[in-house]
């Protein structure tokens, strides 16, 4: 990976570790017991396992696109019932969108 594409990744990790604090404080704060549960047991794991494999580029494993993929399947689901929810989910979206032009990522 060139120089440029390097800092691209390193700024991208950085946006996803931002949206992984978000996630994070709002699994804190929101009183859904269901969007909670599905926050930290589901959606936060998975985008660290996310934000890792990209942090050590392993860009060619499939756990890549799983994890992220996970995400906004869950995130879909919960977003009906929460406002705060979609805009997380719209972040996710940007996050997979990112990911696909960054390091190739097949749907």
């Amino acid at each position: 990976m060139n120089e440029v594409n390097s800092k691209r990744l390193d700024s991208y990790i950085q946006e996803a570790k931002e949206v992984l604090l978000e996630t994070e404080m709002l699994s804190y704060s929101i009183k859904n017991h269901s969007i909670k549960t599905t926050l930290s047991e589901i959606v936060i794991p998975n985008l660290i396992n996310f934000i890792t494999y990209l942090e050590v580029k392993r860009f060619d494993r499939k756990e890549i696109n799983f994890y992220i993929r996970q995400c906004l399947d869950e995130l879909n689901e919960i977003s009906e019932y929460n406002k705060q929810m979609m805009l997380l989910t719209s972040k996710y979206k940007i996050i997979k969108e990112e990911a696909n032009l960054i390091v190739g990522l097949k749907q």
